[in-house]
């Protein structure tokens, strides 16, 4: 081989490297960062129960990271009005799964 030769594949491979590294760079700083600036983890809840619910039913949510990764064995408080003013207030904490439940039983409802 010649110097040209060597020196061409050399300046090809040097190319890839950085391409390579560029596209790491952009992969890695466009991923949702996971925690905020206090600290907390970045998480999401997904309602899987209907949107309108009443008395005995039930509320099904899903807690996920900012990667989408279920998040087990976290407490999730939900409050609501109970029609009469008062904010019931329940902490549910998630299954193997991310999901918690939570059935509504209030006479007012």
């Amino acid at each position: 081989m010649d110097a040209n030769n060597v020196n061409n594949k050399n300046i090809i491979i040097a190319i890839l490297i950085v391409i390579i590294i560029a596209v790491v760079g952009f992969t890695v700083f466009s991923q949702p960062q996971a925690t905020t600036q206090d600290g907390k983890l970045n998480t999401q809840i997904n309602f899987l129960s209907q949107t309108t619910l009443k008395n005995g039913d039930q509320v099904q949510f899903e807690l996920k990271d900012a990667q989408g990764a279920v998040i087990a064995g976290q407490p999730v408080t939900i409050s609501y009005d109970d029609g009469s003013g008062n904010v019931q207030k329940y902490t549910i904490n998630t299954d193997q799964n991310g999901k918690g439940y939570l059935t509504l039983n209030h006479p007012i409802l």
